[in-house]
């Protein structure tokens, strides 16, 4: 037989005891051959063999996969509890810029967390093993009703965590742009009225505003006894609390009544609804509730329905008060 890639003809033996010659001694088939226990210098057949692949240049094993730019472990971004404030804090953790690992805030080991035996800051609500790497100040949110602003918390190789301030906007997101050779750790949705930074704003998708909540304020919620009206501003608001107007080209209607109590409102009475105009554009109106002063004056109970596509409810109160100064409940 000949070595596989040789023309070398050697001399192997089958074993003795065979009555046949063995199927795999057939002319051109591929055996398999080993050193004959006890005979120093013979070889025999030991069964059917393989070829053996032919050597190639280049490495025996495929490459290593490099993961993707990103968060390996840890670097979540959270709101500061119990008492939200315009800061997020970042816990520590590792992360991966161009095939290299990186690591954020004081930690032991490889895992973005501390030993076990550290002390973790009483306080700070973080699990046992973890510990914030940094705090992060927010700007303060925009300051005109119906504006929005994202804004980006970052980390570089340097390990720092950077602040990325948006841009406000009305309609459209606007996202900031991530520096280049920093990571993505999250983005944080401001709008007017936000005094502080709580967990629902830290990665939030922003959806597009619709009618979602009618607010009805008496602009005195408390009526003592010489006091006969007080101005009541219903206002429709949208799903993140902010004043909705309507398209210019469909005004709102508010459906008002009472559902408890006695006075008027407008010319609504009890179980008789009023439909309250809204001024072209507007996102909210003003009615008068008057109490008349009768023996079976109760404190009124409120309720506005928004009339059209967005059929929204809105409840309000007015304490009445009588002549001692006691609630008319």
């Amino acid at each position: 037989m000949k070595i596989q890639g040789s023309s070398q003809l050697i001399t192997a033996r089958f074993h003795q005891n065979f009555a046949l010659k063995p199927q795999e001694l057939q002319p051109g088939t591929s055996v398999k051959i080993g050193h004959t226990g006890g005979r120093r210098g013979e070889i025999e057949v030991i069964g059917f063999g393989g070829y053996i692949p032919t050597p190639v240049s280049g490495d025996t094993l495929p490459p290593i996969i490099i993961g993707v730019d990103g968060v390996i472990t840890g670097c979540e971004v959270l709101a500061i509890t119990p008492t939200a404030a315009m800061f997020v804090a970042v816990r520590a953790g590792s992360f991966r810029l161009s095939g290299v690992t990186y690591f954020l805030g004081a930690f032991g080991g490889a895992l973005g967390e501390m030993p076990l035996g550290s002390e973790v800051p009483l306080g700070t609500e973080l699990a046992l093993g973890s510990i914030a790497a940094y705090g992060v100040a927010i700007d303060a949110a925009p300051s005109t009703p119906g504006t929005f602003r994202y804004d980006k918390i970052v980390v570089g190789i340097d390990s720092a965590v950077d602040y990325v301030p948006g841009t406000n906007f009305t309609t459209t997101p606007v996202y900031p742009e991530t520096p280049s050779g920093h990571v993505l750790l999250a983005t944080v949705l401001t709008y007017y009225g936000i005094t502080g930074i709580t967990q629902d704003l830290i990665n939030r998708v922003w959806e597009t505003r619709v009618a979602s909540f009618i607010w009805v304020v008496p602009t005195d919620a408390e009526l003592s006894w010489l006091e006969l009206t007080t101005d009541v501003v219903v206002s429709v608001r949208d799903q993140y609390a902010q004043p909705l107007a309507p398209p210019i080209v469909s005004p709102y209607t508010a459906e008002i009544s009472f559902f408890y109590g006695t006075g008027t409102w407008g010319s609504a009475t009890p179980l008789v609804p009023y439909l309250l105009p809204f001024s072209l554009g507007a996102d909210h109106a003003h009615v008068t509730y008057t109490r008349n002063k009768l023996v079976t004056e109760h404190s009124p109970r409120l309720m506005a329905n928004l009339t059209g596509d967005s059929p929204v409810i809105g409840l309000g109160a007015i304490t009445l008060l009588d002549v001692g100064g006691l609630i008319l409940y």
